[in-house]
């Protein structure tokens, strides 16, 4: 198995070039993408491949909350350049692996422009087929002297296809954070006319090393664009495509979405909450009062929950604010309350659900300790996706940790349930639009069990 975050380590490392970033790339992603007909131009593309390329993206670029809605906009510019492909005669695969990869470069950089550049690098460097890759190929982003309807008409000319409906693809596939709707796209060309040019000009002004794609940028090449995007709409109107009933249509069917999968917290919620345990313990052994303890904890957990540092600067923190030094075997100690097993009526549910072909999930604000300790737990088995903290390097009581959820099981609001015993942690991931149950473990189970039949959730009834 690949290991998650060597990419993302890389890719963050500001000293490592680009042509390095991108050979280790091709290196964690080759073994996936052997296994498609991307690597033969003999193959037609299928679904299959498409999986195998979202497989790819995520492997090489976790999903985290630095770039969850790179990976939601990928998402849905292939939902729609799928439809657009099939009402226009394309192949709708082919047009969801050019979405899927368009804007890869946006892991590796900030920089607009640099990172259409390094998409079709990325693309280049893994080898993907050549038919393909020139259906990908960047349009220019050189500019007539004179702008004027007619260069504007001779530039859409010299489009194919599939570039228009990568580009109107791209456009229409912004997500709105705050409910996880879909920009429309008058609103997508309200941002890049009144603030997009202006503020990518004035952040170049102040750097000294652009790229020479980079310096291109103007007022002028974005007014230029936003007459090309305007006259592509058209064409797909031309064509009968209507981009604003498709996103409405999108929207419709998200929200309208059946429950698919449900996400479950862990402590006190599967298991008991092991922190007060965990404090009565150092606070024995320390011989201080649990407060102190309790304080200190909650002082250095987050950081360590969110990766922010690694284990030997938790316990030295840990111990400055204990003012003591740590027990012999404090290691141990911080597993102390992780010894209560699941409850068999709990295993019956997980196993119930699991019959009726419902993915379950986990996502649990955790540290490496505990994590790597319950992931070897015999329950963990009924979880299609384990989801910590530490890999989304936030926690529940930000709402992007939901937009992570989203983007890493790749789902729809409305197709998901979230248990958890903490109201604020619910209250954040209603803002999204996933349907939420409050449960702790002292519930009875039948309560969780009605809770989600009322959520239309086919279970078999679990015995108390």
């Amino acid at each position: 198995m690949i290991k998650e975050n060597t990419a993302q380590n890389i890719l963050r490392n500001e000293n490592i070039r680009e042509k390095e970033v991108l050979n280790q790339v091709v290196e964690m992603a080759k073994p996936i993408l052997e296994k498609s007909h991307l690597l033969n131009n003999k193959f037609l593309i299928d679904n299959d491949d498409v999986k195998i390329v979202e497989q790819v993206i995520q492997t090489i670029f976790p999903v985290d909350s630095k770039n969850c809605l790179t990976h939601a906009h990928l998402q849905l510019t292939a939902k729609f350049g799928a439809i657009f492909a099939q009402k226009l005669g394309l192949n709708p695969n082919e047009i969801k692996i050019l979405m899927l990869a368009h804007d890869d470069g946006r892991f590796i950089t900030n920089r607009w422009l640099r990172n259409e550049i390094l998409a079709g690098s990325i693309f280049k460097k893994l080898g993907i087929r050549k038919d393909l890759m020139e259906k990908a190929t960047p349009i220019s982003w050189d500019i007539p002297e004179e702008i004027s309807p007619q260069s504007v008409e001779n530039y859409l000319n010299s489009l194919s296809d599939e570039q228009k409906v990568v580009i109107m693809a791209d456009i229409c596939g912004k997500r709105k954070f705050d409910d996880w709707g879909i920009l429309p796209f008058d609103k997508v060309m309200d941002y890049h006319n009144q603030q997009r040019g202006k503020e990518k000009q004035n952040s170049l002004e102040n750097r000294s090393s652009s790229f020479p794609s980079e310096r291109a940028i103007s007022d002028k090449l974005i007014g230029f664009y936003g007459e090309v995007y305007k006259g592509i709409k058209d064409w797909f109107g031309q064509k009968g495509v209507d981009v604003e009933e498709i996103r409405k249509n999108i929207l419709e069917e998200e929200k309208n979405s059946p429950v698919e999968t449900i996400i479950f917290d862990v402590g006190n919620v599967l298991v008991p909450n092991p922190d007060p345990l965990i404090i009565d313990n150092f606070a024995n052994e320390c011989d201080l009062d649990p407060e102190i303890v309790k304080q200190a904890l909650a002082s250095e957990v987050k950081p360590f929950q969110t990766g922010n540092i690694n284990e030997e600067k938790f316990w030295k923190n840990f111990e400055e604010k204990l003012g003591k030094s740590l027990p012999q075997d404090y290691k141990k100690m911080i597993l102390s309350g992780l010894s209560e097993k699941i409850k068999p009526e709990m295993i019956e549910l997980l196993d119930s659900l699991k019959k009726k072909q419902y993915k379950l999930a986990i996502l649990t604000d955790t540290i490496p300790p505990h994590r790597d300790y319950l992931q070897k737990e015999d329950f963990v088995d009924y979880f299609n996706t384990y989801m910590t903290s530490i890999d989304f390097k936030v926690t529940k009581d930000d709402p992007v940790a939901f937009a992570c959820v989203l983007a890493k099981l790749g789902v729809s609001p409305s197709s998901c349930v979230f248990i958890d015993d903490k109201t604020v942690y619910l209250e954040n991931a209603n803002k999204l639009g996933i349907k939420t149950i409050n449960y702790k473990i002292t519930d009875p189970i039948a309560d969780l069990e009605n809770n989600l039949k009322e959520k239309g959730i086919k279970i078999s009834s679990v015995q108390n």
